[in-house]
């Protein structure tokens, strides 16, 4: 929920991983915005983007595929 994230994000650094999220407001998305220090959306939607990444748009669609990890940090990969 918003409380949780804003705590955590008030923690310490951290990055934001959202989904659209239509009930939060404008004025919230903004705000976990600027508490965090990197922003991952997952299935945006236009008012995602026009509200986080202000001039950003949507690049296409990819087919869903598969990768293999490639992180070199040990305990990511075990």
């Amino acid at each position: 929920d918003r409380e949780a994230a804003e705590r955590a994000l008030a923690a310490a650094p951290a990055t934001l991983v959202l989904r659209d999220a239509p009930m939060l407001s404008d004025e919230a998305h903004r705000r976990l915005r600027t508490q965090a220090r990197d922003v991952v959306l997952i299935e945006p939607r236009s008012r995602s983007l026009d509200v986080l990444l202000n001039g950003s748009a949507l690049g296409g669609v990819v087919d869903e595929q598969t990768v293999d990890p490639a992180c070199e940090v040990p305990t990511a990969s075990g």
